[in-house]
């Protein structure tokens, strides 16, 4: 699957999210991507001129991502690193903006709450943590007995637990579509 997209193909995905809509109130800085996937926001991020850090707990995912950079004129604004949540290393710096898009939805509402609180303590004043949230209508959301095809657990987050999980914390705003 990693090889059916280009790299212009992934930029222009990322690029589509409703929350670039904001990009210009976000603060200058560095991105850290948390379980990045396919590496669709890396590159959208690094590609205009962001430094990257990116972090998954797979080696192949940063293999590939690895070799589809090489060939870019901003390969050398992105670093790498391996870790597992919720208690693996993270970098020792801060961050304008943090996703955790492609991961706080394979881990239950607690383990959740520990990954944010944890992330939130490397984000700047002012700075982003970004998420999605997989939809209730997924047949494998909420169910541990039930695995969705890439076989794991899959959660669903509530507006209730979105509320509890980051805005009555430390962040001042809120963006849910």
């Amino acid at each position: 699957e990693y090889d059916a997209y280009t790299t212009q193909e992934l930029i222009d995905e990322a690029s589509t999210l409703p929350i670039h809509q904001f990009d210009q109130d976000i603060p200058p800085g560095k991105v850290l991507d948390v379980g990045y996937g396919m590496g669709a926001l890396v590159l959208y991020y690094a590609s205009q001129g962001r430094e990257v850090h990116a972090l998954d707990y797979y080696p192949h995912v940063e293999i590939m991502l690895r070799k589809r950079l090489a060939i870019e004129p901003y390969r050398d604004v992105v670093s790498f690193s391996l870790s597992s949540m919720p208690d693996g290393i993270l970098p020792q710096e801060e961050f304008a903006i943090i996703s955790v898009c492609n991961l706080l939805h394979f881990f239950d509402f607690g383990t959740a709450q520990i990954i944010v609180d944890r992330l939130s303590q490397i984000l700047i004043s002012g700075g982003w943590l970004i998420t999605k949230n997989h939809h209730k209508s997924h047949l494998y959301s909420n169910n541990p007995a039930i695995l969705g095809p890439e076989q794991r657990y899959k959660h669903f987050f509530s507006k209730d637990e979105m509320e509890r999980l980051f805005f009555k914390k430390v962040f001042a705003e809120k963006y849910i579509e």
